[in-house]
């Protein structure tokens, strides 16, 4: 199948180099707004951990007094046009009015101004005209030209190597590794001691010669997403588990859980940014049942979508022992020289 699509891959590269020589030629031109800009996106499509390195950013400059927004497209949520998650001071939508991942940042930062918006420059404007902030972080935004950033920041999972892989349809990349020539940075998740910094120069070299920066995730606590206190990973590990997503990375969830030492007994995926029924539950239910599990772990982005569902969240979530890791961003490698950007754009410096 994979090959049989690869005819629409070719297409699809064609639309997009043209599309992106309207920019470089100067055709579209990028609108730049009064407030630095600082982009996280990839080059793939899923599960390459974007998230926790915006709100490693969104940490960072909050701890330097600074008021900071993020503004992303709010994934498949049910709205349109721009909508406040959260004006700073108080999260206002649920999952499916403002995205999973938007409201999971809203939640974790409470002081941090959140907007979704399909298109990015209209998006910032209102959100400078109305919060009038010091910077935005742009989740996801590598592709979206029309707002100009002084900061590129490109996301790639260290546990993959997508040199050889296909364009989308038949294979996961939204763009070709020389559009890496537009990136300031490249940010590997998922990596660890094995993971070398000079092997994935030597790989990017022909498309990338800027610096590489690497990091891991690191579980701060588990949490009950229906009253978000936390509680130790020693308190749940020796249970066993049901695992559950919908995420673009299933598979490195559940192994995540096995490598910190969870016995998961079973595990079910659902599609990316999935809205979870009344029915899913009585599923995971039935599956623990079988399974013999005791409790079920999923992620804090599911969090977010289950507790959206009024059903779910008022005849569930109090009964059924549900947890989420949350997770914070360790910098293995460069974290020096990222900090020293990221505070260089604040400065006016970064080109």
């Amino acid at each position: 199948m994979k090959y049989l699509l690869l005819p629409l891959s070719w297409l699809y590269a064609l639309v997009i180099e043209a599309r992106n020589k309207t920019f470089d030629w100067g055709i579209v031109r990028s609108e730049s707004v009064d407030v630095p800009v600082i982009s996280v996106g990839n080059i793939t499509t899923g599960g390459t951990g974007k998230t926790p390195l915006v709100e490693y950013i969104v940490k960072h400059f909050q701890n330097k007094g600074k008021n900071v927004a993020v503004i992303a497209r709010g994934y498949k949520r049910s709205s349109r046009g721009v909508v406040i998650v959260s004006d700073g001071s108080r999260v206002l939508v649920d999952a499916n009015t403002g995205g999973d991942e938007p409201v999971q940042i809203a939640h974790k930062f409470p002081k941090a101004v959140v907007v979704v918006g399909e298109r990015r420059v209209e998006a910032a404007r209102v959100t400078i005209d109305r919060f009038a902030p010091d910077l935005i972080i742009l989740d996801d935004g590598f592709q979206h030209r029309h707002l100009r950033r002084d900061l590129n920041i490109v996301v790639m999972s260290a546990s993959k190597d997508i040199v050889g892989e296909s364009l989308l349809p038949s294979g996961s990349k939204r763009e070709g590794l020389k559009a890496l020539r537009r990136a300031d940075v490249v940010a590997l998740s998922r990596a660890d001691s094995s993971t070398s910094a000079g092997e994935w120069s030597n790989k990017l070299h022909p498309w990338f010669r800027g610096p590489i920066v690497m990091f891991q995730y690191v579980t701060e606590t588990f949490c009950r997403p229906i009253h978000q206190l936390p509680v130790s990973a020693s308190a749940i590990a020796m249970k066993p588990v049901l695992a559950f997503s919908g995420i673009g990375d299933h598979k490195g969830f559940v192994r995540s859980l096995e490598s910190s030492g969870f016995n998961v007994r079973d595990d079910i995926r659902f599609p990316d940014h999935h809205s979870y029924t009344f029915d899913d539950m009585k599923r995971i239910t039935s599956n623990m049942k079988v399974a013999k599990a005791e409790i079920c772990v999923t992620t804090e982005k599911d969090s977010m979508r289950l507790l959206a569902n009024d059903e779910i969240r008022e005849k569930v979530l109090n009964a059924l022992p549900v947890y989420y890791p949350r997770l914070t961003v360790e910098i293995l490698h460069n974290a020096d020289v990222l900090n020293t950007m990221l505070d260089r754009v604040l400065e006016g410096k970064a080109s």
